[in-house]
């Protein structure tokens, strides 16, 4: 969580949805220095802001509302298929004694809940746990993304490497033989690079092979995929492509 003195850029964005002026008034203040809060009157209008802005870390909502209520953003933001909805912490602000609309809160997919009126610390103390806790657990995804693609591409040329090409020629292959489709596959190999690198150096080879990368990409369709299996070795794998289409 960022310490008081930090830039308005640097803090926390939240997004509080509350019909009331005075309760939206008094939650700001209480989370004044420590987060950014954008309030919005409603469940459509908080929609459309998370629709808009992609900054947002957490959401604290009131279930009561006109237009669309807590309940119907939970559901709506739980049914999205929407990646960065699937972490984002929603706290439900309900009254001490409402123990109907916290339960149902939480089957629409609630994280936490306050009561009404709301305590400062109890308030802060729950932000600051889902707030960090959402943003590891994106942390954490990002780098599990990074590993998964640092392991199945070409660090050079940023085409697929072998592993991968095999990988997915094998479901290729598979869907090919059950359907009875054509599937291609096209070797490709630089004439004379070693002469290239005893001319130019590793460096101009380099700058070949990664352009040779560029040029195939360039030529081959979406579904189509290319690699770089190694030194100066290329392959495409061309799904529903005869051999006349190869």
């Amino acid at each position: 969580m960022s310490t008081p003195n930090a830039t308005q850029e640097e803090l926390p964005r939240l997004l509080l949805v509350e019909d009331s002026e005075t309760s939206a008034a008094l939650i700001s203040r209480y989370l004044r220095g420590r987060y950014d809060v954008n309030h919005v009157h409603n469940g459509e209008e908080a929609w459309k802001a998370l629709m808009i802005d992609t900054t947002l870390e957490l959401v604290i909502t009131d279930i009561q509302m006109p237009v669309m209520n807590g309940h119907e953003l939970l559901l709506k933001i739980r049914a999205s298929d929407i990646a960065r909805f699937k972490n984002l912490p929603v706290i439900v602000m309900t009254t001490a004694d409402d123990n109907t609309d916290r339960n149902k809160a939480f089957e629409n997919g609630a994280n936490d809940f306050v009561t009404k009126p709301v305590d400062p610390v109890e308030l802060q103390a729950r932000i600051s746990v889902h707030q960090k806790l959402a943003r590891l657990i994106r942390e954490l995804e990002a780098n599990r993304q990074l590993l998964q693609e640092q392991a199945t591409t070409d660090p050079l040329t940023k085409l697929k490497n072998r592993r991968a090409f095999f990988d997915i020629g094998q479901g290729h292959f598979a869907l090919a033989r059950r359907h009875g489709t054509n599937l291609s596959v096209l070797m490709i190999d630089i004439d004379h690079f070693k002469r290239i690198n005893d001319t130019y150096g590793h460096q101009g080879g380099d700058e070949v092979l990664i352009g040779v990368g560029q040029i195939l990409e360039h030529s081959t369709r979406t579904e189509d995929i290319v690699a770089r299996l190694g030194g100066e070795e290329f392959s495409i794998l061309l799904p529903d492509t005869n051999r006349l289409g190869a």
